[in-house]
């Protein structure tokens, strides 16, 4: 017997169940339910192209018992939300849903470890916070953590797009966890930006130029020393910069 609202997400209010019949051992199956309250997006978010980014948030949910649900709801009062739910495996999301203040998800899973990431449905959003809801049977909730930092700088007299090796350029690097995830924002009030993203074997990534700001989201599968070049999209112009780096990484530092 399953007793519920019509609607959902109606308020906390009570019920009757009233039952007749040869019946005996009548008990209420017990389910867990996690509640996340005020978290904040505090390095913006994401957006709904992004979903591995750390700008996000990731959940690991240990789910006890197969053959069950999981019912996700995530809302926000400052921001239209986006939701993405993986499996034990990882690989494409199983379900995903964005768009809205509040999104919710009902999936029936097998015991294993999922991994629910909240996100905001527009990049860069900020000063945004969120409530997620998690009810199913389920051990425990965990929230993946990630790093993230800032750095100030200057350019006095830029070498432009077309000299990733310019000394004139600022050069930071870090080491990554292996098949995690680097999101990288270079931002300037003065001028146009450059941005390059290298593995450790030296080849490039990814390159973003031309305006104030830059941005680049990519999966480093493998561990070692990756390097971020910082540039101006024009040689010789001044300017102040900030680079922002979010995910799984330690030892970051300007070269």
């Amino acid at each position: 017997i399953i007793a519920g609202t019509y609607e959902r997400n109606r308020p906390t209010s009570k019920y009757l169940l009233d039952i007749e019949g040869k019946v005996n051992n009548l008990q209420k199956v017990s389910s867990d339910h996690f509640r996340f309250e005020e978290e904040e997006w505090h390095t913006g978010g994401a957006g709904y192209y992004y979903p591995h980014s750390f700008r996000n948030h990731h959940y690991v949910v240990d789910v006890s018992e197969s053959n069950t649900k999981l019912d996700f709801i995530l809302n926000s009062a400052q921001a239209d939300v986006a939701m993405w739910l993986y499996g034990p495996n990882g690989g494409n999301p199983i379900t995903y849903d964005y768009g809205d203040r509040e999104e919710f998800m009902v999936e029936d899973v097998n015991s294993g470890q999922y991994t629910i990431v909240v996100g905001t449905y527009e990049r860069g959003t900020v000063d945004a916070f969120y409530d997620l809801d998690i009810v199913g049977k389920i051990t425990s909730v965990n929230k993946i953590p990630s790093q993230d930092t800032i750095a100030i700088g200057n350019w006095t007299n830029g070498a432009g797009y077309s000299d990733a090796n310019s000394l004139q350029n600022r050069v930071y690097t870090f080491e990554v966890v292996p098949n995690s995830n680097i999101d990288v924002i270079l931002e300037s009030n003065d001028v146009d930006v450059c941005l390059w993203l290298f593995k450790p074997n030296g080849e490039q990534i990814d390159k973003e130029y031309g305006d104030r700001e830059e941005f680049i989201v990519s999966d480093v599968s493998q561990g070692g020393v990756y390097k971020v070049v910082v540039g101006t999209y024009e040689e010789g112009v001044t300017g102040n910069y900030k680079l922002s780096l979010v995910g799984k990484f330690t030892n970051f530092q300007k070269q």
